[in-house]
């Protein structure tokens, strides 16, 4: 497994999750501009030991994601009131 292979799945990560570059720093004890260089293809960065605390953190960065993974539909509030009470 090379380094930039790492990389992209990195970005295809953050990409598809939309997590925050800030997460993932702070989840691999790395600076925000070190994870930010690695995404933009800094080879010279991204040593195992990142990817190993990477990927021990992946459930907690997924779990952080700003968004919804999957499109769900909100419930009206008049069916939420007929529903608890």
């Amino acid at each position: 497994m090379s380094k930039a292979d790492n990389q992209r799945r990195l970005v295809g990560l953050i990409r598809l999750f939309n997590i925050p570059l800030s997460r993932v720093a702070e989840l691999t004890g790395m600076s925000r501009t070190y994870v930010s260089r690695i995404i933009n293809g800094d080879t010279q960065l991204g040593n195992e030991e990142f990817f190993r605390m990477a990927e021990e953190k992946l459930p907690e960065m997924i779990s952080m994601r700003d968004r919804n993974y999957f499109d769900l539909a909100g419930v009206a509030v008049e069916e939420l009131d007929r529903v608890i009470g």
